[in-house]
């Protein structure tokens, strides 16, 4: 995952499928099971950040879920999150 010990962290990114559920859930969902990465502002909102770097994304949504799935299941990711990112 992107490194922010050199620093400063000033937002969270969460990780969760935006289409199958209404934000208020995903923010309660991401923050119950710390599907959510410390993100600068550039590499959150920057022209090569998160929201602008399908692949950057994509790859951050990976490790977020294969993480979760070493900790609860893989049918759990999917009935919460609804989209396999594997």
């Amino acid at each position: 995952m992107i490194g922010t010990s050199a620093i400063s962290v000033v937002g969270q990114h969460y990780y969760t499928n935006t289409i199958a559920l209404r934000e208020q859930l995903i923010e309660k969902i991401s923050e119950k099971y710390g599907l959510k990465v410390p993100l600068c502002a550039y590499c959150h909102t920057g022209s090569e950040g998160v929201h602008h770097n399908r692949e950057l994304d994509l790859k951050l949504m990976q490790q977020c879920q294969q993480a979760f799935e070493e900790k609860y299941s893989h049918k759990m990711w999917m009935q919460l999150i609804r989209k396999n990112y594997l």
